[in-house]
């Protein structure tokens, strides 16, 4: 009976995830092709195809599905880097690309080519699902004839890629990438193997593994997130051997290996690139000096002058190359890679404040690929609460592709949901942390609609949303009970920051007051009017039984002589359950002088002072310490000093701040939370 409901679910989530015929918009004749193996893990794949065009079609799409990724090449041009995006969109099922071919086409014989990297694996984290098998399908309308994979195509092993690379964790999916420079097909020269006129005689025919819809790859949703924005080869903003500025060409006449630092004007996807001259044999190691990023390459040379870009993006301040004795160097680029472009534009006449902006910005965009992550190193994972954290400046920063991640955040979510609980580390895990569940309510779903006006992917999200926020039972005391360990894959978590400073109990229930309040909007939207009834009785109930458990008098605890934590009092000043004339005093006796919060509250700090209208108060003496590594950094606890002493007033009113959305019709009325503050 599960299994059914659950199939239900699926089905459900499928017929809307993507509407206005994108889901099955392809009449699929193409075959998923790979070679006669399944795999192996960590597998470089080849795919060559020469066909004839009597003319070329005013627009030629290519619909693309991988696992995992994919480079696309047309008569030897480059047009999709890494393409492909981490599987799958709901449970079996893989996601396809549509990318606009027409500029590469030419009358008479032209040459396609792939690289595929199939990754083979999948960990603890979610964000990709493993098919188990690796697989291409292609498909093409050119106006007359139908380009699709099939027997025909070409298919070889890259033998320069080494499958035993190694790289990763039991978090990260990617590998190292080691690449042997003698091993290589012309890779970065013109007569590379996705060249026209390279001889692949030598070349196996694909291996046709089922026409879609068909296992392992199950059906073929299209991908709404447009492709990576390629910033193309850069160089890098400085050279350094230990404290020695250098230039180009270096040779290493020394008889050690030696470190190039190369600056990156900040912290970036990149991939790495070298152009050098060296006898064959030699090691060069690329690393970026973020101690947590744990994706590398190798690369072993050939003889004479070649190129070399590692595929496997990786993030940091700065890349290290280790450069073995005897090579000289004549290039060390980088290619920044992104989903969109940052467009959004914020100026104000301290500095200080431009620089927070220009920190929160760039943070959000290294968070943004295959999903918006916690991190761009050491699990890249999709954990709602800090989508949700991302949701909050999404709108002011990114263009269209990041609307289109955020969408895809929520469809994913939905889909890996089970037993009205849900995916909240999809896809693939169902992890329930409730804060951070009840968070991606009111800060990620109804935001995403508030600033786009999507209604469809609210009707898809809404059932879950009320079947979650339902499994809270309420009490005589006006207060759902508390919900802890109450699925079986659950983390009781809040926030970073001290430890033991967390009050759990008020935090979670403002958490869910605000998830009601905005539930009840998204009910109103939808014409879900049988509803709004028992989302009145709950938030009003909850109004007067939250003050009278927690209200101290001067702040909110429920334990005053253990807890005065900035958290519980700020989601409860945000949620609108404590009443304007007592800002002052919870503003002065916890959010001025208590950090304990890490950044994935602190925002909401800030945002709960300007609430407030505390923007003259000076610091004073404040409670709290450092935490340890890896919790919050000095900045956060600089930026949290500085902005709670300092007067904002004359700096914002000075301000300039441009939203991105493009249609706001759809708020309602400041009904809830209102998911931005500031002027459009």
């Amino acid at each position: 009976m599960k299994t059914k409901k659950h199939l239900l679910v699926i089905l459900l989530v499928l017929s809307h995830l993507f509407l206005e015929g994108t889901l099955f918009a392809v009449d699929w004749s193409a075959r998923w092709i790979w070679s006669q193996d399944k795999g192996p893990a960590n597998a470089w794949m080849a795919f060559r195809k020469t066909f004839d065009l009597e003319r070329v079609p005013e627009t030629a799409i290519a619909n693309i599905g991988v696992d995992s990724k994919y480079w696309l090449w047309i008569n030897g041009r480059l047009v999709q880097f890494e393409g492909g995006i981490a599987r799958g969109p709901s449970p079996g099922n893989t996601w396809y690309d549509e990318i606009a071919i027409e500029p590469y086409l030419k009358e008479g014989e032209n040459t396609l080519a792939l690289l595929v990297w199939y990754w083979g694996r999948q960990t603890n984290k979610g964000t990709h699902m493993d098919s188990g098998q690796g697989g291409l399908v292609f498909q093409a309308d050119l106006r007359g004839t139908t380009l699709r994979s099939d027997a025909t195509w070409k298919v070889k092993p890259h033998p320069a890629y080494d499958p035993n690379s190694g790289g990763g964790n039991k978090r990260l999916v990617p590998y190292n990438v080691f690449f042997d420079g003698r091993k290589g097909m012309g890779d970065w020269t013109a007569s590379a193997w996705y060249s026209i006129g390279y001889d692949d005689g030598d070349w196996s025919r694909a291996t046709e593994k089922g026409t879609p819809p068909c296992t392992p790859w199950g059906q073929l949703v299209k991908n709404e997130v447009p492709p990576l924005h390629d910033y193309g080869l850069a160089d890098y903003a400085s050279l350094r051997i230990k404290d020695n500025v250098i230039s180009l060409p270096y040779t290493n006449a020394s008889d050690a290996a030696v470190t190039i630092e190369a600056r990156l004007p900040f912290n970036r996807q990149v991939t790495p690139a070298l152009e050098i001259v060296s006898s064959a044999g030699k090691t060069i190691k690329i690393d970026t000096d973020n101690s947590r990023n744990a994706i590398g390459a190798r690369y072993t040379t050939r003889s004479g002058s070649q190129c070399f870009e590692t595929y496997a993006w990786m993030s940091g301040h700065a890349i290290r190359y280790e450069i073995p004795a005897g090579v000289e160097v004549t290039a060390l680029k980088y290619r920044w890679t992104g989903v969109g472009t940052i467009v959004g534009d914020f100026r104000a006449s301290d500095p200080f404040y431009q620089r927070l902006w220009w920190m929160g910005r760039n943070t959000l965009y290294i968070c943004a690929r295959d999903n918006f992550m916690d991190c761009p190193d050491r699990e890249r994972a999709l954990w709602i609460g800090d989508v949700a954290d991302q949701a909050s400046y999404l709108f002011y920063v990114m263009d269209e592709a990041g609307r289109q991640l955020l969408k895809k955040a929520i469809a994913v979510t939905m889909a890996y949901s089970r037993d009205k609980v849900f995916g909240a580390l999809g896809p693939g895990r169902v992890r329930e942390l409730p804060s951070q569940s009840l968070q991606f309510i009111s800060m990620g779903i109804w935001p995403y609609y508030f600033q786009t006006g999507d209604i469809d992917t609210l009707r898809v999200a809404y059932p879950y949303v009320y079947d979650y926020l339902a499994l809270w039972p309420m009490t005589d005391r006006g207060l759902p009970r508390y919900r802890k360990g109450a699925s079986p894959d659950s983390w009781n978590w809040s926030d970073w920051g001290v430890k033991n400073t967390v009050d759990e109990e008020p935090m979670q229930f403002a958490l869910y007051y605000m998830a009601l309040k905005q539930a009840r909007a998204m009910a109103e939207v939808l014409g879900q009017s049988d509803h709004l009834a028992w989302y009145d009785t709950r938030i009003n109930a909850m109004h007067a039984g939250f003050n009278r458990a927690y209200w101290t008098g001067a702040f909110y605890s429920s334990d005053p002589n253990k807890f005065k934590d900035d958290r519980a009092n700020t989601v409860t000043l945000l949620a609108g359950l404590a009443d304007s004339d007592k800002y002052d005093s919870i503003c002065d006796t916890v959010l001025i002088p208590v950090w304990n919060s890490s950044p994935h509250i602190e925002w909401m700090v800030e945002e709960a002072l300007c609430r407030a209208g505390t923007l003259r108060r000076g610091p004073g003496p404040h409670e709290g310490s450092l935490p340890s590594a890896g919790r919050a950094s000095r900045e956060h606890h600089l930026v949290r000093k500085l902005s709670r002493g300092r007067d904002l007033q004359p700096c914002l009113e000075r301000a300039q701040c441009r939203s991105l959305s493009a249609d706001r019709r759809h708020r309602t009325d400041g009904r809830g939370l209102a998911p931005l503050s500031g002027p459009a």
